[in-house]
């Protein structure tokens, strides 16, 4: 008897064949790493992975939590890839990541991870405040004048080093606020992570990412950065307008360079959600007497 082959068949169990490998699917994403807290127009870096156990180019779709979806680079298994992206609207907003390998099978969403955006204005003392007009400085040392736009000066190490914080005439009367202190003179590496180039001497004052450039001191009534929670042992715990960190008398050496800033709640602007103003940096070098 003479056997019959069946092209019939043979083709379908050569799509099922076909359709199982195509089925491999990533692995669900690492949760995305990136700020937890940031603002409104400036751009935030998120990263994550995935595997491919078929060995396939992968590409993540991000969810970003507002209503906006894109892809990123097709990467290799495996490897870390960026993921970008500026928020238009403020709120806590979470963000996933779903692999999506060459063949388009899909992974699970990964868990997601929070980011906490607010708006950001300008009008406490910096240069080209938000309504044009010149700027005010809030945030003084030893109630010294300090010019509005270089805002650098010198102490005695000699005499206390106290930090007073006003407000703008448009702000509020009692502001809640934060006011750190850097062992450094901004350079042009961390004037870049300034957001919209505030200022001259503005360095990363919303704390997205601490990264080496964490302060040293903080007067702080509400945590912006996950290393900087508590006021420190400088603070006084008073309310602006106030003297808010005080220094005694030869704590620090001469030549040492601190540089002042801070960011304000401010709630002048009934239109708008409570935001967050930023102060003008003041930068202290300390010199003997």
């Amino acid at each position: 008897m003479t056997r019959r082959s069946c092209p019939v068949l043979a083709a379908l169990i050569l799509t099922v064949g076909v359709t199982s490998a195509r089925a491999a699917a990533p692995s669900q994403p690492v949760t995305p790493v990136g700020p937890q807290f940031s603002v409104t127009g400036v751009q935030v870096h998120f990263t994550s992975t995935s595997f491919d156990s078929d060995g396939n180019r992968i590409r993540l779709l991000t969810d970003w939590g507002d209503g906006t979806t894109d892809f990123t680079v097709f990467f290799f298994s495996g490897e870390y890839v960026d993921m970008i992206h500026t928020y238009e609207t403020e709120g806590v907003h979470e963000v996933l990541a779903q692999a999506v390998d060459e063949t388009g099978a899909a992974s699970v969403w990964s868990d997601p991870r929070p980011i906490d955006v607010a708006e950001a204005s300008y009008r406490y003392g910096n240069v080209d405040s938000d309504d044009g007009s010149p700027p005010d400085d809030v945030l003084f040392v030893s109630s010294l004048f300090i010019d509005p736009v270089t805002r650098e000066t010198e102490a005695y190490r000699d005499f206390p080093l106290t930090v007073r914080l006003s407000a703008a005439p448009a702000g509020p009367p009692n502001p809640q606020h934060a006011v750190w202190g850097w062992l450094s003179k901004p350079t042009s590496r961390t004037d870049r992570l300034a957001p919209n180039g505030i200022g001259r001497f503005a360095i990363n004052p919303l704390l997205n990412s601490c990264g080496i450039i964490c302060p040293v001191f903080s007067a702080n009534q509400f945590g912006r950065c996950t290393k900087v929670l508590c006021s420190t042992a400088e603070a006084t715990g008073a309310q602006a307008p106030g003297t808010i960190l005080q220094f005694p008398a030869n704590r620090f050496s001469a030549g040492t360079t601190i540089t002042f800033q801070g960011v304000i709640k401010d709630f002048s602007n009934l239109d708008n959600a409570p935001q967050l103003s930023i102060t003008n940096a003041v930068i202290v070098t300390m010199v003997d007497l």
